[in-house]
């Protein structure tokens, strides 16, 4: 069993099937309207904001890694931005 099986028990929610999307991600799509818009808080590397756009969603994404930013945009995303790291 995989991390991702132990911590996200989707079975029978989510078809074993989901190609490379995880299996939350898949779920979240699921739920959203299609013309809707998302914001994704710590969008890592865009995954999900890649998964929204090919089902006609309107995602946008915030990020506080640098690197994680930098491999959003490098899968061609143009909604994933850095947020400023606090200063506090």
């Amino acid at each position: 069993m995989t991390i991702q099986q132990e911590v996200l028990p989707l079975n029978g929610i989510v078809r074993p099937d989901t190609g490379h999307y995880r299996g939350d991600h898949l779920l979240l799509a699921e739920m959203v309207e299609r013309g809707s818009k998302v914001l994704d808080v710590g969008c890592g590397d865009g995954d999900l904001l890649q998964l929204l756009e090919s089902r006609g969603i309107d995602g946008r994404g915030i990020e506080l890694s640098r690197e994680g930013v930098n491999r959003c945009v490098a899968k061609g995303s143009q909604w994933c931005r850095a947020m400023p790291t606090p200063t506090w």
